[in-house]
């Protein structure tokens, strides 16, 4: 090893992080091309999909901070992906003016069939988690989720003294 080369404890650690976000990037844009979507229509129909899976519903405003996107371009990303076929819009039936949201079933065929060897290692790999190990996980990537949650915080550039 170079003597200028000096590798911190947490080298490996931060390496596996970048590994895992270069590997969800890459999945993504697997997905993308598969169902000639965007980005974030990509991350859109898989947390729909994640949701109802779990026999819960989500609208759209729901889905706007998750996408990060302002309620307007969620309303477009809706309009756009129903226009494709990809998702169903649901009204409920005490309120109207509420839709929730679905995958349609080309939607979900095609998400599912695009997933399947890694729902399959995924759950695979779970299942051999025994509780104290799951627990750990669970508190590890739910600390590693708040440390990137707070990164990157907004700034307000300082007022352009007009003199």
């Amino acid at each position: 090893m170079d003597q200028n080369t000096t590798t911190e404890p947490d080298d490996d650690v931060i390496a596996a992080l970048e590994r895992l976000e270069r590997t969800e990037a890459s999945l993504r844009l697997r997905l993308r091309e598969r169902l000639q979507v965007s980005n974030t229509d990509i991350v859109a129909l898989q947390h729909i999909d994640r949701i109802t899976r779990r026999g819960r519903t989500i609208t759209a405003t729901e889905l706007s901070p998750v996408l990060g996107i302002s309620v307007p371009a969620i309303a477009a990303l809706v309009k756009r992906l129903e226009a494709r076929g990809l998702i169903v819009k649901a009204t409920v039936s005490d309120n109207r003016r509420v839709r929730h949201l679905s995958l349609s079933d080309t939607a979900r065929s095609d998400l599912l069939d695009a997933m399947s060897q890694t729902r399959e290692k995924l759950e695979t790999l779970i299942g051999e988690l025994n509780d104290v190990e799951r627990r750990r996980t669970v508190a590890i990537l739910d600390r590693v989720t708040d440390a990137l949650d707070g990164g990157a915080p907004l700034t307000i550039p300082a007022p352009i003294d007009p003199t």
